[in-house]
């Protein structure tokens, strides 16, 4: 964000960082969305974040992402700082529009969390 979205820890929801990058090539570059990305209604595309973790971690809360398998640029998951906010569970926006809550968002087998190539 460049300091438009200001104080970070301030910050309650963040998107999908492997939206915006393509964090997971060898050497990442941003993403151009096209119009079948809406063929996955269960890919993530917003979550509650933690903007203090994120500022903790030297990254701007607005993008997230879980490690994944990713070995570099993610390997530390220092970009995966989910909020547990509403009863212990973070609410997940979905590309379709609906919204979920989980108390272990990464344990749902049903989410996607990245483009599938």
């Amino acid at each position: 964000s460049r300091g438009a979205i200001s104080p970070p820890e301030s910050v309650s929801f963040g998107f999908n960082l492997r939206l915006h990058r393509d964090v997971d090539a060898s050497r990442p570059r941003v993403i151009d969305l096209r119009p079948n990305v809406l063929d996955e209604p269960m890919l993530a595309l917003a979550w509650d974040v933690d903007g203090a973790m994120a500022k903790a971690n030297d990254v701007s809360p607005v993008y997230s992402a879980p490690r994944l398998d990713n070995t570099t640029v993610m390997a530390d998951d220092q970009y995966w700082f989910p909020a547990m906010r509403h009863n212990g569970a973070a609410n997940v926006v979905f590309i379709d529009g609906h919204v979920s809550s989980s108390r272990d968002p990464l344990s749902e087998s049903s989410w996607v969390w990245r483009l599938r190539r």
